[in-house]
């Protein structure tokens, strides 16, 4: 739980929304499922990631919301969550 809360908080301060960037994906549970939105494309994406088998501190993030304004960010955040 500790090195997960650890490449969570990375991410967090990886994407762009903390240093003030543009929004160009926005990372969340959607149907129960990790979805991906860009911002650009105006598209969804499922991730075929399972929300539910996430520690309950994870979903709540994703209930919420995680912007990232890079591919990078992004991946680095999917890989956290989804591996």
């Amino acid at each position: 739980m500790r090195r997960f809360s650890v490449v969570l908080l990375l991410c967090v301060l990886l994407t762009g929304a903390a240093q003030g960037a543009s929004v160009r994906y926005i990372l969340r549970e959607r149907s129960g499922m990790v979805c991906v939105y860009d911002a650009q494309s105006g598209v969804w994406q499922d991730t075929s990631c399972p929300a539910a088998s996430l520690p309950r501190a994870a979903r709540a993030e994703l209930l919420r919301g995680l912007v990232f304004s890079s591919p990078d960010a992004l991946t680095s955040a999917l890989e956290a969550y989804c591996s």
